[in-house]
């Protein structure tokens, strides 16, 4: 049986071995160490450290995902050699979380809808001074949206 001490080595003495298989313990239990170091690395930290400490756990972190990057994705290969897939399938897997964010940087590359849409003004369209005061209302408004369009109207008839 793979406990959690045989598992971690290992994922770890065969650290670049991608043929042959994995367990789901063995993969399973790697991945609740990564995630544990994560959680003690990152999250710990981030709550309870001054804020001047914090890059050097970033650091930490960073240096720990590049030494348990190769052997995760060796186990993963492994553990997809257990259920019957090749290794190449893992692509598949990469693939499909890489989408989200080149969907997501072509989306914020294209310029704005021209002109006010459902969500409201273009605000390249606007000046400063509408910006500043758009957003102090904003920052200021309160749970009665009734005040607010009454702010709004009175602001949009004085004349800048």
């Amino acid at each position: 049986m793979m406990t959690f001490k045989k598992s971690l080595e290992t994922c770890l003495n065969k650290y670049a071995t991608m043929s042959g298989r994995a367990s789901r313990a063995e993969f399973w239990w790697f991945q609740l160490f990564i995630w544990i170091v994560d959680l003690i690395i990152i999250a710990i930290p981030n709550l309870f450290a001054p804020e001047d400490q914090r890059m050097s756990f970033f650091i930490a972190y960073l240096i720990f995902s590049a030494v348990t990057l190769i052997p995760y994705l060796c186990v993963f290969v492994r553990r997809l050699h257990d259920i019957g897939h090749s290794g190449y399938f893992l692509w598949l897997v990469l693939l499909f979380n890489i989408i989200p964010i080149i969907v997501g940087l072509i989306a914020n590359i294209f310029p704005g809808e021209k002109g006010t849409n459902d969500y409201g003004p273009n605000p390249l369209e606007q000046s400063e001074d509408d910006l500043t005061l758009t957003h102090h209302l904003e920052l200021t408004s309160t749970d009665n949206n009734t005040a607010i369009d009454e702010q709004t109207e009175e602001i949009t008839d004085v004349e800048l």
